[in-house]
């Protein structure tokens, strides 16, 4: 499957409306596009200790992990692009701040959901259930982006007429930009 992969001319990783799943498995596909080491997320998660909670403190961060270039095989060294939405969550976050990291392309579409991983989910009255995110997650340089997003490099917002013509706009503005 990756032999078919090296001979394409560009690459379009599609996280749209991806709620997350496994960072080491994002983390092991970006490898195979890097010449070089590339830092992910810094996290933290936060935990009630009284003096640490009443100083103002939070859990302990933990600094970005460097994700190094896949040593066995070929690196894949062509143009590569990454659609994100709103529906973008998680460890597809995690993947989109490591690929911003490597400089290896484009972030395409609208700013991701802002709520990375480990959600604790909680049952409400009313057979209700809510999620609620119990790690920090920030750029190396200490950019939050848990509440915020990941801003794409390049917005492009689908539109009324887009969905009624069955147009996909954010993909067409990535093919286009690979051109």
């Amino acid at each position: 499957m990756y032999e078919l992969l090296k001979s394409s001319s560009a690459l379009i990783i599609d996280v749209r409306g991806n709620v997350g799943g496994n960072t080491g498995a994002g983390m092991y596909i970006l490898q195979h596009l890097a010449n070089e080491p590339f830092l992910g997320s810094a996290w933290a998660i936060s935990t009630y200790v009284p003096p640490i909670y009443s100083a103002g403190r939070e859990g302990r961060w933990h600094e970005a992990s460097i994700i190094q270039p896949i040593g066995s095989k070929d690196i894949y060294s062509k143009p590569v692009v990454v659609l994100t939405d709103a529906g973008t969550f998680s460890a597809a976050e995690d993947f989109c701040v490591a690929f911003r990291n490597m400089k290896r392309g484009k972030l395409i579409g609208t700013t991701t959901g802002g709520s990375t991983g480990n959600p604790l989910e909680i049952s409400l009255p009313g057979d209700v259930h809510a999620m609620i995110c119990t790690k920090k997650d920030r750029y190396p340089d200490g950019t939050i982006f848990v509440g915020v997003g990941i801003i794409p490099d390049i917005e492009v917002k689908e539109t009324v007429d887009s969905f009624l013509q069955e147009k996909d706009l954010v993909l067409e503005k990535a093919v286009q930009l690979l051109k």
